[in-house]
This record gives structure tokens, sequence and C-alpha cells, in this order.
């Protein structure tokens, strides 16, 4: 009797300790797992990172191939894309275009998510201009 009172004490404690921790945070295993290679969880609702004084957006790339459909799809998806015919970082080989896209704009994780739903973007990550 003693034990079954220990044991429910500690599902109490745990059920408690998960209700009060239930903001999602990012691990790395979900971001492995994920075709999005960053932190989604920075981004207000604007689609800015940072502090208050230093908001700033997030710049993105992932490679697609270079025909009209696929495009099309993700241009319905995202405004904020530009088409190049560089490699860029993501390594995009000569039978697929490189997509640039920014987190600043409405709805920017639903944006990268539906991206991600896309068949054919196997991975997106952050992009630097330097």
């Amino acid at each position: 009797m003693k034990n079954l009172r220990f044991y429910t004490l500690l599902l109490i404690i745990m059920a408690i300790y998960a209700a009060c921790n239930s903001h999602k945070t990012f691990t790395v295993d979900e971001m492995m797992d994920s075709k999005i290679k960053f932190d989604l969880n920075q981004l207000d609702k604007d689609g800015l990172a940072g502090e208050e004084d230093g908001k700033h957006s997030i710049s993105y790339e992932f490679c697609i191939p270079d025909n009209k459909m696929s495009r099309d799809k993700v241009k319905k998806i995202d405004t904020t894309i530009i088409f190049t015919k560089s490699m860029g970082r993501s390594m995009c080989d000569r039978n697929q275009i490189l997509c640039l896209g920014n987190t600043h704009q409405p709805h920017a994780v639903k944006v990268l998510r539906k991206l991600a739903e896309l068949k054919f973007v196997e991975k997106i990550t952050e992009t630097y201009f330097e």
C-alpha cells in the first residue's frame, strides 16, 4: 500500500511537471529529423527573431527541381522566394534551382512547414549573405 501511494504521488508530480513545461523547445533530435534545419521557436508572429531592440528576419534556402511546376508550387506557398541558378550552401545540382526566402512575412512558421511538406524539398537551411 505504501508503494502504491509513492507511485501515485510520483505520477502526480510528473503530470504537474509536464503541464508546467508545456512550452515546446526545439531539440537537436527534432532538428535532425525535420527538413527545417533551424529553430522555428525563435520566430515571433511577424517572423522576426532576437531581442526587442534587435529584431531581425532569417533568410533561408533550399533546392528544388528546376521546372515550372515545382517553382509554381513553391511560389504559391511563399511569395518571398527568389529563384537563382546558384548552388548555394545547399549545393543544388545542375537539375535544381536554388530558392531563397525570408521569414519576415505573415505566418512565417506555417509557410516554412508547408514548404517542408513538399516531397521535392529535402531540407531548408538558414542562409547568410556574407
